[in-house]
């Protein structure tokens, strides 16, 4: 079963993406509330995707350079999050390697049919 790593500081967040993917066949969503705890996470077990949110401290921007700058993990693919407050700078994801972009709140077909895209 392919693993999604959620990764927001968020606590509302990271179970809203939790239960976004629940009961859905083909997804095993395991979620941090840092970038350092999914990097970690993703060296010593891999995952399948990251969705890794733009305004965490530090930013999903930078766990995506990290993780695309590990040869372990370099090719997972990574979605980064963003929300009306804090918008997706679409140059600064280019930059890092980010394979995709969302916004919340997100229509919730519509991300996962988005989800089901990025799985390596």
């Amino acid at each position: 079963m392919p693993k999604i790593l959620a990764v927001d500081d968020s606590v509302t967040m990271r179970r809203v993406l939790e239960l976004t993917f629940h009961g859905l066949d083909g997804f095993d969503v395991v979620s941090f509330d840092s970038g350092d705890a999914a990097m970690a996470h993703a060296q010593a077990n891999g995952a399948d995707l990251v969705i890794a949110d733009a305004s965490m401290s530090p930013d999903g921007y930078d766990l995506c350079q990290r993780l695309k700058a590990n040869g372990a993990t370099g090719g997972i693919p990574v979605l980064i999050l963003g929300s009306q407050h804090t918008p997706i700078d679409a140059d600064k994801a280019k930059s890092v390697g980010a394979d995709d972009t969302a916004l919340k709140p997100y229509d919730t077909n519509t991300f996962i049919e988005k989800v089901k895209d990025r799985k390596s």
